[in-house]
Parts: structure tokens; C-alpha cells; sequence
């Protein structure tokens, strides 16, 4: 599974501690509330927890595609 934007994209400096506890890669909410930056965090202990896996492509400015594989069984 894949989901892609077109919006601001992840600086290249955020790549490597993205899925990180308390990430500095985090910007405010849709509607300006403030990050702690564990989102992307639980998202991947989730998807861990499944046996599958995350990861992402991501340039600034062009936007980011996310995928996920999670195992049937």
C-alpha cells in the first residue's frame, strides 16, 4: 500500500529520526495545534506490530509517498 501528496514534503534533515519518539520532525496541526512528535512513532509500532514494515520517499516543496507492507497472516 502507498499514499502520496503533493504537499510540503520532509526535510532531507528529518529522513533518518522520522519514526523516532519525540521527533523533531514535526510541524503544528491542520488546525495550529502543537506536535509532540510521536505520531509517526505509534503509526510504525503499529505496523510493527503486525509484522509488517514502513518507510518513505520525501522531497521538500515536491511532497512524499509513504508505503506499508503488512503480511496477510
Amino acid at each position: 500500500m502507498q499514499v502520496t501528496d503533493t504537499g510540503i514534503g520532509i526535510p532531507a534533515q528529518y529522513h533518518s529520526t522520522l519514526f523516532e519518539k519525540f521527533t523533531r520532525a514535526r510541524r503544528p496541526g491542520m488546525k495550529g495545534e502543537p506536535s509532540v512528535g510521536l505520531g509517526m512513532s505509534i503509526i510504525k509500532t503499529i505496523v510493527e506490530w503486525h509484522r509488517g514494515q514502513i518507510w518513505f520517499e520525501s522531497q521538500e516543496n515536491q511532497g512524499t509517498t509513504f508505503y506499508m507492507e503488512i503480511p496477510k497472516s
